[in-house]
This record gives C-alpha cells, structure tokens and sequence, in this order.
C-alpha cells in the first residue's frame, strides 16, 4: 500500500511498469499501434527488385500516448486528476466495505507505527494512477502527506501474504466499483483492470496462488517493514 524506499526497483518491477504504462498508452488511445509491412528483399513488389515501383509509404500511425486525432487522452477524458481522486475514493470505499477485503487494511484504519494511513494510501494510488496515465508533473514513488513516501508494489504488499483468490476478489470489487463511480468512457474498464492485471504478480504472494481469506497479523506481519 506504500512506505518509505530507499532502494531502486529491481527488473521485474521496473518490466512491469514498463508494461503497465504501455498497456495505459494502448487503451487510452483505443488500440494498438500497427506497423509497416516489411520488405522481403526479394520479391517483384519490393522497391530492391529492378524496374518495380516504390510501394505507397503507409499512413502515418499514432504513438503510444498519444491518442487519434479528435481523441483526448484518457487521462483528460477521466477528468484529469480530480476524476482519478474520485476513482481511488470509490474503489478504496468499496474495499473496505467488504470484510474479507477490508481486514487487510486493519493496519492502517488506526495510528500504527510503519505503516501508511488510510489518507496517504489514498494520495499513493491517486499519484500511481495519474503518473500512469501522464498526468503532467505526477512522478510515481512519491512523497505524499505526513512525509511518507509510497513504495513499489511488492514491498507494499510483501508482508501481506496475499492469496491469489483474494487478489481476484479484490479486482471483481474495484471494477464493479469503477462503473458504479459513472466512469463510462469505454477505454476506461479495461485499462483499470489492465492495471490491475500488470500488478497482480507484483502484489499476489507466490506461494498462495489460489488462497483466499482474511488478513492475519501475525507477528511477521506486523513489523515496521510492512506496507
């Protein structure tokens, strides 16, 4: 959920923000970006083979991030950071009104030496999603209110022990929450739950795959390192 690092991201998490932000840049834009045909160097279309014309250059393509003409970007179509704030208040009320859910924020509902309040999760999720989403001037980790500075997905969540099973419910709840917020912009369900997606072998502990259940604060769980 976030906390203080001093360490940088290793290449599995700096591979899978790599791919959260290209799977955001693709949605938001509708689609993905094609690429020319390739010459073959050998057939009697190529423009190598003596006396054949040039072939047509292909229509100019829209880059990741950058939407097609008449198409703002998701992020601006969301309501630019005010929306995104909306968005992580939804979600974060629906999961915490699910029991299952919510005793994995047992932590942070009350004062506990090393670990996030519920209000600097929030501002964590609202820069993660608006950095994400290139909103300008969002840097992701970030110092957020209180000093505390957001971690990296996995060591937010490593002491967590969250089951696989738990994960997918708490996807399910964030999405139904989303479209129940009245985001109904057509890019924007699937690059929520790409988000989601990309994280998932970052917060899910790879040993309890299919587990599900509640939260239990053990004593491993409940030292200073946890999110």
């Amino acid at each position: 959920k976030g906390g203080k690092t001093g360490t940088p991201m290793n290449w599995k998490q700096r591979t899978a923000c790599g791919a959260l932000l290209t799977y955001l840049a693709v949605a938001a834009c509708g689609g993905a970006v094609t690429s020319a045909d390739t010459d073959d160097g050998g057939s009697a279309a190529s423009p190598k083979a003596s006396g054949s014309a040039p072939s047509p250059s292909p229509s100019p393509q829209p880059q990741p991030g950058q939407p097609p003409t008449g198409k703002a970007p998701l992020f601006v179509r969301m309501g630019g950071e005010p929306g995104i704030i909306k968005l992580v208040e939804a979600v974060l009320a629906a999961e915490l009104a699910d029991a299952e859910i919510g005793s994995y924020f047992a932590l942070n509902t009350k004062p506990t030496p090393g670990h996030p309040s519920l209000p600097q999760i929030r501002e964590c999720m609202v820069r993660q999603l608006v950095t994400a989403l290139a909103g300008p001037g969002s840097t992701y980790p970030a110092l957020v209110s209180g000093g505390f500075f957001c971690r990296d997905m996995t060591t937010a969540h490593a002491n967590l022990h969250i089951g696989g099973a738990t994960f997918d419910r708490y996807t399910a709840i964030a999405t139904t929450a989303v479209v129940a917020a009245g985001f109904t912009d057509p890019d924007v369900l699937p690059a929520f739950a790409g988000f989601l997606t990309v994280n998932r072998s970052l917060i899910a502990d790879p040993l309890r795959v299919d587990a599900g259940g509640f939260f239990d604060a053990g004593p491993a769980d409940a030292t200073p390192d946890g999110p």
